[in-house]
């Protein structure tokens, strides 16, 4: 029987009424909506994204006034008016982000945020680049570091270090820290660093990432005599706040608030770089998130190819990675047919996009890369960055177009098949980091695909 189940379980033919593919944060929100309409969903992915891959803080509008207190609401519809950006396809861009994450926060735990206030400001965060960020939601070890609540005031902040980590050096990251700072409003801020080793077993160690130390964490047990250690080392400087590199704890996402409880001062971690923990302990929740909505995960598996009858998307082909292949038959090919299918794909790293020495390509369905109504196809990667690193790039903008219903366009302008949807990165127009949009995007387009695969609103 368990032969004959794992058998069954690799059928060349994968069936549901809507296929999702893509597992990151518009994936997951997609595969949500949808199934919250009635569909059975399916999603597909072949690895790790951008989200796993995030820092910790979620940013839904860039600021456009400058000011920390600037609302979201006011933020969003700045945004709309430009007709790079797909906010200004969506017919109320807020309403669709509230009511994505308002669906996500449903099944997150507790001590995230249930809603999105219209009227709400920005956090400000501390990252371990030596930069104050502002974003919009972030994961509760990170969150507890929010700022904001300090404008016009001051504040005394403690930097742990820990020697296993050579790589991140508070001390040199400091002087930035305190003048974005007072920049933002913070008049007079007190940052002091305090290094200690993580381990008292007498030994020399380093750890090459983050994500090693979280893991030695992880399994330390209890955390009172390391908390003891470093309470001692800051009990003369008396912080408001005690920040921590971004690392407390992969399986353990409690760590933080224990710190606190056993430290005395609320502790947090800064928003971390791209080999933090923090987007993959987001990403576990995600997973946990589709398995309890009953949502079918097919990982492992590159979707590659497409097939249309008539005007409409019939089925999508790939083939699975590793040594699995030929498990689903004969020519190692799996078959995904539905009724409708969603985009959630990314752009360069998720694998929704690719370069091959002629121009930008989608992977799947083979859909116009654009930016501002330009066709990148037959232009070189060359050709599409700047030399100012810190410039806007078309080649980190590009994208498929869609209409406001998230359907992709054709070379035409229409929309590509009735039956297929996008959301996330997969869609162009803006910069993943210098338009401060990413993350609200993905939210609101994802949400909207989702319900429009499953047959649109009742």
């Amino acid at each position: 029987r368990k032969e004959a189940a794992m058998i069954a379980d690799r059928i060349p033919y994968v069936t549901s009424d809507v296929i999702v593919v893509g597992g990151g944060l518009s994936g997951v929100v997609a595969a949500l909506a949808a199934s919250d309409k009635g569909a059975k969903v399916t999603l597909f992915r072949h690895g790790y994204g951008r989200t796993a891959l995030g820092g910790g803080m979620f940013s839904f509008a860039t600021n456009h006034d400058g000011s920390v207190k600037d609302a979201l609401k006011s933020r969003i519809a700045a945004m709309a008016k430009n007709e790079l950006l797909p906010y200004s396809q969506m017919k109320d861009p807020l309403k669709s982000l509230r009511q994505a994450y308002k669906l996500l926060a449903a099944k997150l735990p507790a001590d995230f945020p249930r809603d999105i206030e219209e009227d709400a400001p920005q956090l400000l965060c501390l990252s371990e680049g030596g930069a104050l960020l502002r974003g919009d939601m972030a994961v509760p070890q990170v969150r507890s570091g929010d700022l904001a609540r300090f404008v016009g005031g001051d504040v005394k902040i403690a930097v742990i270090g820990f020697t296993e980590l050579p790589f991140f050096r508070p001390q040199l990251l400091k002087e930035q820290w305190l003048m974005d700072m007072h920049a933002a409003g913070i008049e007079k801020a007190e940052i002091r660093v305090f290094t200690l080793p993580m381990l008292d077993d007498g030994r020399q160690t380093f750890f090459r990432m983050y994500s090693e130390a979280a893991r030695i964490l992880d399994a330390m047990n209890p955390l009172g005599p390391l908390a003891e250690r470093i309470r001692e080392e800051i009990k003369g400087f008396r912080p408001d706040l005690v920040l921590f590199p971004p690392m407390l704890g992969l399986a353990r996402r409690d760590a933080v608030r224990d710190m606190s409880e056993l430290i005395g001062p609320p502790c947090a971690e800064l928003v971390g770089g791209h080999q933090a923990v923090a987007g993959l302990r987001f990403q576990q929740l995600l997973d946990e998130i589709l398995k309890a909505a009953d949502v079918r995960v097919v990982t492992n598996c590159s979707l590659t190819g497409s097939v249309w009858q008539g005007k409409k998307l019939f089925r999508l082909s790939g083939l699975p990675d590793g040594e699995e292949g030929n498990s689903f038959n004969d020519d190692g090919v799996i078959y995904v047919e539905a009724k409708s299918f969603v985009l959630a794909t990314g752009r360069f790293i998720g694998g929704g996009l690719a370069e091959d020495g002629d121009g930008v390509f989608e992977t799947i369905c083979m859909l116009p890369v654009t930016y501002a109504g330009k066709r990148l196809r037959g232009l070189p990667a060359i050709k599409l960055v700047e030399r100012d690193y810190a410039a806007k790039h078309v080649m980190f903008s590009c994208g498929i177009d869609v209409n406001e219903h998230m359907q992709p366009l054709n070379v035409r302008r229409e929309a590509a098949f009735p039956n297929l949807f996008a959301c996330g990165d997969i869609i162009g127009g803006y910069d993943l980091v210098l338009d401060g949009c990413a993350d609200g995007l993905a939210l609101a387009s994802a949400y909207i695909s989702g319900v429009n695969a499953a047959g649109g609103e009742k």
